[in-house]
């Protein structure tokens, strides 16, 4: 292995010593031409600047207008992560970011959610990183009330209904219970280390230790 190894790379070598001198080489317009020489006009960038406001609740929001294409995007940013997991419910954000948006909001069920963001070709995503959630809005303009309504029923109003909390719990892992999933998990050659990484650095009891 190591042997057919040091062949490949003295063949690379052999290959670039015979073109850098090779006679075409020489003939090559920027085969002499330095990085440092080269000139070229300065960078103009300028960045939009979003408009800022802050809701009588509290709520910072930032609105940055593109009527280029006749499509809205929203994204909600919440201070909540899996940094906040109680140390005997390790995952909850995880599994809060996905049935969030499968589970129901408002009293729909999360199959007539997706029945109507189908409808008007709109898409909302939640996700739970470890200090914060991300809950994502995409629609066209013209249904944008609609769609609206629709975001802020998920992101106000989840129901987590018991069917999807449960599915979510063992979905793709053959049944497996969280604790079962994570014994596998940790005995991967690429978790392991990550998990010692997180580990070692931080006190017992401090959240990010947790992978």
């Amino acid at each position: 292995m190591k042997a057919a190894y040091r062949v490949r790379v003295c063949a690379v070598l052999l290959i670039s010593v015979a073109l850098i001198c090779s006679p075409s080489w020489g003939s090559y317009p920027y085969a002499k031409l330095r990085p440092e020489s080269l000139k070229q006009k300065p960078l103009q960038f300028s960045p939009p600047e979003p408009h800022r406001a802050v809701l009588p609740n509290g709520m910072v929001v930032y609105v940055l207008e593109d009527r280029s294409l006749p499509l809205v995007s929203v994204a909600a940013y919440v201070k909540a992560g899996s940094v906040y997991d109680p140390p005997e419910r390790i995952g909850l954000a995880s599994i809060v970011g996905s049935v969030m948006r499968t589970g129901g909001a408002a009293g729909k069920s999360g199959d007539q959610i997706d029945e109507e963001l189908e409808t008007i070709a709109a898409s909302v995503d939640c996700s739970v990183g470890s200090e914060y959630a991300t809950v994502r809005l995409s629609t066209l303009s013209r249904h944008c009330e609609k769609a609206l309504q629709l975001f802020a029923d998920i992101l106000t109003k989840p129901d987590f209904q018991e069917d999807k909390l449960n599915l979510d719990q063992t979905a793709g892992f053959g049944g497996h219970s969280p604790q079962e999933r994570l014994s596998v998990q940790h005995r991967q050659p690429r978790v392991c280390p990550a998990c010692v990484r997180k580990r070692k650095p931080f006190g017992r009891g401090f959240p990010h230790r947790t992978p």
